[in-house]
């Protein structure tokens, strides 16, 4: 017998299905491309069947020079726009650039959208990250990722999703981008890799290329504790020569990253925690100098938010006292 939850979540997949298929269908219309980045046509090329899960969202890549067209193809579409701003009344023209949202509730069902124009890993709520990971090689993954894509038909429609090489590379960020945190984004990776493996394309050269990007990237630090955990988790067959290629080789980061491997990847975190773990990380883990990532604390942005989580933190703190 089919339970309440599994009715909710097939009837979730149907509209996500038809609002999917009719995204796709108005950029191709239009002669623009999207690349969708993680959700349901993902999910089902590489599982074969429907997400045991409700989905919060479906991701999209879209160039930047097409915000404007995509804006209206969601609002004609009858979306509206969400502000998911880190905190009220901070959302900024910076994060405005890096991606939109939409959302459209039918027969009680929200189905949101997350426009990115850019590899979304860092923090898009501050300005000032270049002092942390540089902006210009998010600019030229961004525009490599765009450009090696591979078509899959979803729901009868061609569409476009990244390249193995990129793929992996992406979800090993994403999980980085919610603090390592997440079991069903770490299983869904584990999917990937092993129908890769099946296909035999998870080869050595595949293997060096993904070496490549993220030396080129300066991607390592980030990326490498989610191999790690990969294997303590899911027994992914990750190759020795992707550990080796990846591993971190200053002391403090390596130190960092046995900690990280050692937490609860399955516990959740309350929103402020999360942005504040998330700032930590990207700080510890960052490839820049010491005296470089010190800058970040001069910016503004970045000043006002840490203003606004102490203060927060010491309200809540008074407020359990009482």
């Amino acid at each position: 017998m089919t339970s309440s939850e599994e009715v909710k979540r097939l009837i979730q997949s149907a509209l996500y299905h038809k609002e999917i298929k009719r995204v796709i269908r108005a950029f191709q219309i239009n002669g623009l491309n999207l690349v969708i980045l993680k959700g349901l046509p993902l999910y089902l090329f590489y599982d074969g069947s429907l997400p045991k899960r409700t989905y919060v969202d479906c991701d999209i890549l879209v160039n930047i020079q097409y915000s404007s067209c995509a804006e209206n193809f969601f609002l004609t579409l009858g979306y509206k726009k969400l502000n998911d701003s880190f905190m009220a009344g901070h959302h900024s023209q910076l994060e405005k650039e890096k991606k939109q949202n939409y959302y459209k509730i039918i027969r009680g069902v929200p189905i949101v959208f997350d426009i990115h124009f850019e590899v979304a890993f860092m923090m898009t709520q501050l300005g000032g990250l270049d002092a942390l990971y540089p902006q210009k090689l998010i600019s030229r993954l961004t525009e490599e990722c765009l450009k090696t894509t591979r078509k899959i038909t979803f729901n009868g429609e061609s569409s476009q999703i990244l390249d193995p090489k990129h793929l992996i590379l992406y979800l090993a960020l994403h999980f980085f981008h919610h603090n390592y945190r997440g079991v069903f984004r770490l299983e869904f990776m584990d999917k990937v890799i092993r129908k890769v493996i099946r296909r035999r394309k998870f080869n050595t050269d595949l293997i060096n290329q993904l070496i490549k990007s993220a030396r080129i990237y300066r991607l390592q630090n980030f990326i490498y504790p989610t191999f790690i955990l990969l294997i303590k988790y899911f027994k992914t067959p990750i190759p020795q020569i992707l550990l080796e290629g990846l591993k971190p080789k200053e002391p403090l980061v390596r130190a960092y990253i046995s900690s990280l491997t050692k937490a609860d990847i399955s516990e959740a975190e309350p929103r402020m925690n999360a942005g504040v773990i998330r700032f930590i990380n990207l700080y510890i883990l960052s490839p820049e100098s010491f005296w470089k990532k010190m800058i970040i604390f001069l910016h503004p942005h970045v000043f006002r938010i840490i203003f606004w989580v102490f203060r927060e933190k010491l309200f809540f703190s008074l407020l359990n006292q009482k």
